[in-house]
């Protein structure tokens, strides 16, 4: 929690007029995700993730925004040949650092962290936990994103993602 006031601080305090990227942007994405096999005997279907972001841009190279994040995959039992369906919602505050920002190709390390629920299928539990997100990627002519990523849950929860976006708004200013 402090992490996120310290954001929510420090995001007035370091902005400041820009003057080639514009300032707001929001992204559509969609991509299939892997969760981690960790109990012995078990296999792990590809999902599918689904999420919108919406981002700020500073002169600085970095942008900050909100993720809501909608996920999931399956793991199979072999030795009973169950089956069991962990779906994810996640919203968290996210970070970016761009190395080329207002560039055609912009590479981007970022990181993530928020709350996540996670609804396990066989019982109708629901589990909470904190994520961890930290991810990877590139944005291609303003409006193409590619990412890369690691969400990191408690337990056996956690899983690698990879995401295609669509971004509306953001890239270069119109110069007068």
């Amino acid at each position: 929690m402090k992490i996120i006031i310290m954001f929510l601080v420090l995001i007035p305090v370091i902005a400041f007029s820009q003057e080639t990227v514009t300032p707001f942007e929001f992204e559509v994405a969609i991509g299939p995700n892997w969760g981690i096999q960790k109990q012995k005997g078990e296999d792990v279907r590809t999902g599918l993730n689904v999420f919108m972001e919406m981002r700020y841009n500073y002169k600085v190279c970095f942008d900050f925004g909100m993720q809501f994040f909608v996920g999931a995959y399956e793991r199979l039992n072999n030795n009973d040949n169950s089956e069991t369906i962990y779906r994810n919602v996640i919203i968290q505050p996210v970070a970016d650092y761009n190395f080329r920002q207002g560039k055609k190709v912009n590479p981007f390390v970022g990181l993530g962290i928020g709350l996540a629920a996670i609804d396990i299928d066989n019982d109708r539990v629901v589990e909470k936990s904190y994520c961890v997100n930290p991810r990877i990627g590139a944005e291609f002519f303003h409006h193409a994103r590619v990412t890369f990523e690691y969400r990191l849950l408690r337990t056996d929860y956690s899983f690698w993602g990879c995401s295609i976006g669509i971004v509306f708004g953001g890239g270069n200013k119109k110069q007068n």
